[in-house]
């Protein structure tokens, strides 16, 4: 008998950069949409020779790069030649990905939404009081 687990193997998630752009700060929201990773399959994207030399910087960079797949609702990255938000690309996640913080920040709420939270309602409960 073959076992499974009833979630799917995609996680979408909500991403905020606040970026200051000349005189005024600017909040670009975006849907991402990444793999989702095992337990196994994260510490997988870490391990191996060559990755013993790179950065955790670098090393964030790639997870990203390898796992995220899509973009939707996105006004940050527009295409050069008619100024419309540019369909997902990997070139388009690195201009991303480029911009001081934001690495952090969508490694962060890629985590978050990976993550398995507390479903009991008990919990919920206390915390309303």
């Amino acid at each position: 008998m073959a076992l499974q687990l009833r979630i799917g193997n995609f996680v979408e998630f909500p991403v905020a950069l606040k970026a200051r752009d000349g005189d005024k700060d600017k909040t670009f929201k975006l849907r991402l949409t990444g793999k989702r990773l095992s337990s196994e399959q994260w510490r997988e994207q870490f391990e191996g020779e060559d990755n013993a030399t790179k950065t955790a910087v670098e090393l964030a960079e790639q997870l990203l790069l390898n796992n995220i797949t899509g973009w939707a609702e996105q006004t940050l990255v527009v295409d050069d030649e008619t100024g419309q938000p540019a369909e997902f690309s990997r070139e388009g996640l690195q201009l991303v990905l480029g911009m001081f913080q934001a690495l952090s920040v969508i490694q962060g709420e890629y985590i978050t939404a990976l993550g398995i939270k507390d479903g009991s309602t008990a919990k919920d409960a206390r915390a309303k009081n």
